[in-house]
């Protein structure tokens, strides 16, 4: 089965989680399958030139290339591959449903979230930008062959969005890296130590709920906040009690700041998976997550459920940081304990194989 994934690639540790995700799939794939190429375009805006995004071609990593559209199209008739899996919203989705009229490849569009549900909460895109990722998800939507999504609420949204869609669409899982990075103490001192992650710029986080919790509280609060971009905290309003903390970070660094923290919060209002949530987990931390967290649709546990509240509500948030501030050391260890059991069973090794396991169902099926 030879595959190829087009979409962002970066070869920095500090990476958006889409592009996270493909670089994992991709790297774990390799292992797999050597006939694994990675296409990336010329797409930063003015930082490439015309002739690059056309004509040019770089190598970034073992089979991974930044090509224009020239180059893609010869590499794409070249390989001949049985697969292209799109990871990232990429300018190559037209030549791809052209091409394939000649390859007859299958197409595989991986939704991290439902456009139409989000881009709203994105304040840093221009109106040009919001139309182009609409319609990139409208296209790639109604043309795949099989359509990826990571919760059954973001399937059934596909569905309410797209109610002309008769492709399958398949439920699939993200994954961490496993580091042996774990909580040491479940002692609360007289400040109380939250770590998030997620930028004020993306209005789906729901910070304002967060905030508003928070400043109901009659205590101090360190609140430490990790992106992967720069903040902007100019429009947000907080209380004397809380001390806002910015944090950038790799996968490692991040790691050890949650495990040195009390509580890992996630307000969100919208989150399709929320590997920040498992990597979380990984460590030990006690966490409090809404119910719009796709990741807790896979909680089986009484204990992790009993962690999962309601979105868009302060008072019943802050009643959870009470309840848990009442409890012993032994019950948020317990918690912690439950997260790192449940983390291991979504390492990249075991969802990557999980992925390449159900395209190679599409593979065989086209051979038959």
């Amino acid at each position: 089965m030879k595959v190829i994934f087009v979409g962002d690639y970066q070869t920095n540790d500090i990476l958006a989680a889409p592009t996270k995700v493909a670089k994992e799939l991709f790297n774990h794939f390799s292992l797999i399958n050597p006939e694994i190429f990675y296409y990336s375009y010329f797409q930063e805006g003015a930082k490439y030139s015309r002739y690059k995004k056309i004509f040019g071609k770089n190598k970034l990593d073992n089979n991974v290339y930044r090509l224009g559209l020239f180059p893609f199209v010869i590499n794409i008739l070249k390989q001949k591959p049985d697969i292209v899996f799109a990871l990232t919203p990429a300018v190559y989705y037209l030549p791809i449903l052209i091409i394939r009229k000649i390859v007859q490849f299958k197409f595989v569009y991986y939704v991290h979230s439902v456009n139409k549900c989000v881009l709203n909460n994105y304040t840093d895109l221009t109106r040009f930008q919001k139309f182009r990722f609409l319609f990139i998800e409208k296209i790639s939507v109604k043309y795949s062959d099989l359509i990826f999504t990571l919760s059954n609420k973001e399937l059934e949204l596909l569905k309410q969005n797209y109610p002309k869609t008769k492709q399958n669409i398949n439920v699939v899982n993200n994954g961490i890296n496993y580091y042996n990075i774990k909580k040491k103490s479940y002692r609360v001192d007289q400040v109380l130590n939250i770590i998030c992650v997620g930028n004020f710029q993306r209005r789906e986080k729901a910070y304002d709920i967060l905030l508003g919790a928070l400043n109901d509280l009659k205590f101090s609060v360190n609140l430490t906040i990790c992106s992967h971009t720069k903040q902007n905290d100019s429009t947000i309003k907080i209380s004397k009690n809380i001390n806002l903390i910015y944090y950038t970070f790799n996968e490692v660094q991040l790691r050890k700041k949650i495990s040195q923290n009390d509580l890992f919060i996630i307000s969100s209002s919208y989150e399709p998976f929320s590997i920040a949530l498992l990597e979380a987990m990984s460590t030990g931390i006690p966490f409090i997550s809404t119910d719009q967290v796709g990741l807790t649709e896979r909680f089986v546990d009484g204990v992790l459920q009993n962690q999962v509240i309601p979105f868009n509500n302060s008072p019943t948030l802050m009643k959870k940081i009470l309840d848990f501030l009442n409890m012993t050391e032994n019950q948020k260890e317990q918690i912690g304990e439950k997260g790192i059991e449940f983390a291991k069973n979504y390492t990249w090794d075991l969802v990557a194989l999980q992925t390449f396991n159900r395209l190679n169902q599409i593979y065989e099926y086209v051979k038959i």
